[in-house]
């Protein structure tokens, strides 16, 4: 799906173990001057979350990832470029809304991605803010 919007919402709820629920929105905030594709992917291998994977090509090759899960009322999230990185010179910032949870990766920042994640108590919905 191609954005040409600033913001594309995917509405997301799905169960973790240890009986906790995110029930919220996984977004994206594109601030960029050209169209953002992105594509939204439940995790259900080892985790159960969501994956929302970007790109800035219609077939969505190489895209960048906001991933993240929860158990026990306490979310993990990560930025990860292990299948490309096309916005590497640009802001990515992931984030929960309402907490002072995120993870910045300025234009040229690699050491913000995967394998570093975040956690964040009792959060809501999920957001990847683009340039």
């Amino acid at each position: 799906m191609q954005l040409s919007i600033r913001t594309i919402a995917f509405f997301t709820s799905f169960l973790a173990s240890g009986n906790s629920v995110l029930a919220g929105v996984t977004r994206i905030e594109n601030h960029c001057g050209f169209t953002v594709c992105a594509t939204f992917q439940n995790i259900n291998n080892d985790n159960i979350g969501v994956s929302l994977k970007c790109a800035n090509n219609a077939g969505l090759s190489q895209p960048f990832q906001l991933e993240g899960t929860i158990k026990g009322g306490v979310a993990w999230y990560d930025l990860s470029a292990v299948d490309g990185d096309p916005f590497l010179n640009q802001r990515r910032v992931g984030y929960w809304p309402n907490t002072n949870c995120q993870i910045v990766c300025n234009p040229g920042d690699k050491g913000c991605e995967w394998p570093y994640q975040q956690t964040c108590p009792n959060p809501t919905d999920m957001v990847l803010a683009l340039c």
